[in-house]
């Protein structure tokens, strides 16, 4: 685990002194750029909506609980033995 904690950090402090020490890059980025980032920005979030809206089931599946649902309860009542008390009566 200190491993893992190790390597995010050092990655956090490379990522950082990189940024610190850029310089300006004096670039030009037409509207033709901006409108294919655009798009890839939209049909991304239509690609994850897509998935999210195939597997939702199995996404939902996920959360619920695991218990089994109670037992049925019988129909009548009184049990078996009052029925029979009911068929001797009629004959």
């Amino acid at each position: 685990m200190k491993f893992k904690s190790r390597k995010i950090l050092f990655t956090a402090v490379l990522l950082l002194a990189g940024l610190a020490s850029a310089e300006p890059a004096y670039a030009y980025l037409d509207p033709g750029t901006v409108s294919y980032f655009l798009q890839i920005l939209i049909a991304g979030l239509v690609g994850l909506s897509v998935t999210i809206k195939l597997y939702w089931s199995n996404i939902v599946s996920i959360f619920k609980s695991k218990t089994p649902a109670a037992p049925a309860e019988p129909a009548d009542k009184t049990g078996g033995a009052a029925k029979e008390e009911d068929k001797n009566k009629g004959e």
